[in-house]
């Protein structure tokens, strides 16, 4: 999976594990390139080996900062993390630490006695690396500063007492966090490129957003998107908003990152985990997955387990409030929507008063050199499309789940010019003193406001008593 720009703070963001001395500790990554101390003027160029064997010899390799320690292993031939918890290591991040390992050299050597290690930060290095051998040989490396000049790193060997510089890329390998390391690291997902949403509450669905190809290309409305909420509104679903989809999925960054309680839990009912309280789903376009089990909270942890890790994690009990959503805000809140070019005509009738909206095209489809008229007499091109704009902006109130039969005050019937289309008809029925059930067709589940309508026909007025 390809890593993206956006880093999913909550559910992934920070990989943290517990510490040695048994309390939890966050773990990220250690940097302190920022403190480049003054030091000395660099001499010349020198060479100097510092650990040179074949990196097949290397058994153990240990990365320990303040923060923690972390330990690679070769395994009966298989390298995996076993500190702080058994875990597999991804191949590239091994290799870049194999490979500097084995082949290290210095680039220059600072001092040869230094009297006072502060000025490299190794007084109190970033990182100790100590590394073991098939045949016993044990070495120890010390992380100091970055150089001055940004393009280095000071580092010390144990028992030789010389300051020496090593290039960029070894520092940063010696910096690797075990999110940098581990296979199993949840990518972080795009919030702005989702293609797959999914919240179930205690195994059943609260909502479900997927990709519909079919429906985006055939749909006589103008649906903005191949998104679609397809639960709770199958078989006839909403288009997905994109900027609530968006924002909700973003918010999730404003979450505490989560620390890890159990490696290796044995009973996960201990946790509520094998009966979670949520299961949420994410896709992005690039397929990056995000899939979070919520168990119990106790106090203020809310235990979290994500799919194919089996530890256990820690996580902020905000996220209770974050996926106990409605599907309401995640659909399109547009009543009905007939893109312009698709239509010659669009009659309204309300009572015994009707206005006909009507383009005459020179060319089908295109709009240069139309006339736009209401009930047969000319008017500007913006009043018209202002007010075409008002019919097909009606805004959704709620989705009803018991609708009603019987006549419509309003009809909005849309002549489409698309081949095969015919008409298109929305009707407004009563449905309280408050609001019109929406009628396209088979489908009657939404609700919207008597005063939006009555707004419509105003201006459907105003225009008819604009015309020449």
């Amino acid at each position: 999976m390809k890593r993206r720009s956006l880093t999913l703070l909550v559910l992934g963001a920070a990989i943290v594990l517990l510490a040695a001395a048994g309390g939890l500790v966050a773990w990220h990554p250690w940097s302190r390139a920022a403190e480049t101390a003054a030091a000395p003027s660099e001499p010349p160029l020198a060479f100097v080996p510092l650990l040179q064997f074949d990196q097949d010899l290397i058994r153990s390799v240990q990365l320990t900062s303040l923060a923690g320690t972390i330990e690679l292993d070769d395994v009966q031939g298989t390298w995996q993390i076993v500190k702080p918890a058994v875990l597999g290591v991804k191949k590239s991040a091994r290799d870049d630490l194999l490979y500097s390992l084995s082949s290290l050299s210095s680039e220059r050597v600072i001092e040869e006695h230094p009297a006072d290690l502060s000025p490299y930060g190794l007084d109190k290095p970033l990182v100790t690396v100590r590394v073991t051998l098939s045949t016993g040989e044990v070495d120890e490396l010390y992380l100091g500063n970055m150089t001055p000049a940004a393009d280095s790193w000071y580092l010390m060997k144990k028992g030789d007492p010389r300051v020496f510089t090593v290039r960029e890329h070894h520092g940063t390998y010696y910096q690797y966090s075990l999110r940098d390391l581990w296979e199993g690291a949840r990518t972080p997902i795009d919030a702005s490129y989702v293609v797959a949403l999914r919240i179930m509450k205690q195994g059943k669905p609260l909502v479900e957003i997927r990709q519909t190809e079919a429906l985006y290309k055939s749909d006589v409305e103008f649906r903005g998107t191949t998104l679609s909420v397809v639960f709770p509104w199958a078989p006839l679903p909403k288009p997905a908003d994109l900027y609530f989809l968006t924002g909700f999925v973003r918010s999730l960054q404003t979450m505490q990152a989560e620390v890890a309680v159990d490696a290796n839990p044995a009973d996960k009912s201990r946790y509520g985990l094998d009966k979670p309280q949520y299961d949420l789903y994410i896709r992005d376009g690039t397929n990056n997955t995000l899939h979070v089990m919520v168990g119990n909270q106790e106090g203020q942890v809310l235990f979290l387990q994500f799919e194919k890790d089996p530890t256990v994690y820690a996580g902020d009990p905000k996220l209770l409030g974050i996926l106990n959503v409605d599907a309401f805000p995640f659909a399109s809140k547009n009543a009905a929507i007939v893109k312009l070019d698709n239509v010659d005509l669009l009659t309204v009738t309300a009572g015994t008063t009707r206005h006909v909206m009507e383009i005459r095209r020179k060319t089908k489809g295109s709009e240069e050199g139309a006339q736009w008229l209401i009930d047969g007499r000319a008017v500007d091109e913006k009043s018209f499309k202002d007010t075409y704009v008002a019919a097909i902006s009606l805004q959704v109130d709620t989705y009803n789940d018991s609708p009603v039969n019987g006549p419509a005050d309003v009809t909005m019937r849309f002549a489409l010019n698309t081949a095969g289309a015919g008409t298109f008809t929305v009707r407004f029925i009563p449905w309280s003193q408050e609001f019109y059930q929406v009628s396209k067709g088979s489908r009657s589940d939404i609700l919207v406001n008597r005063q939006q309508v009555k707004v419509l026909l105003g201006l459907l007025d105003k225009l008819a008593a604009s015309a020449r």
